[in-house]
């Protein structure tokens, strides 16, 4: 089992319930959590600390998600974070994919599968 206190994972999504949401999952299973409501305010939460995870809308004002995408990678090229997609679109979540996300979840989403990603994800990335 990885170590959630030591994990670091931001929530990008234009949806102030989901987020809240996640947010209050997530912190309760022992992760550090930050929320973002576009891709420019998650860009500048990269910014100021790395990230162990983002999980990231795809339709957003602002900065959608795959300009966020090409944009984190252009910054931090292979020290970026993995990115999870999540979007009510299968076809975008393709394309995220394509610019580099490592996986997708569909809107709706179970809180269970949620966490089922990013513990999986975290697991993965912290064998050497």
């Amino acid at each position: 089992m990885t170590s959630a206190a030591q994990k670091r994972v931001l929530l990008v999504d234009d949806d102030a319930d989901i987020l809240r949401l996640v947010a209050l999952v997530l912190r309760s299973d022992g992760y550090d959590v930050v929320a973002a409501g576009n891709g420019e305010d998650a860009l500048r939460e990269c910014e100021k600390e790395p990230f162990s995870l983002v999980l990231l809308d795809l339709m957003m004002p602002k900065m959608d998600g795959e300009t966020f995408l090409g944009r984190l990678h252009e910054r931090f090229g292979d020290d970026a974070p993995p990115v999870v997609v999540v979007s009510a679109s299968s076809e975008r979540a393709e394309v995220a994919r394509s610019h580099g996300a490592v996986g997708s979840l569909e809107k709706p989403f179970e809180l269970d599968d949620v966490r089922e990603m990013v513990e999986m994800l975290l697991l993965r990335s912290s064998r050497p």
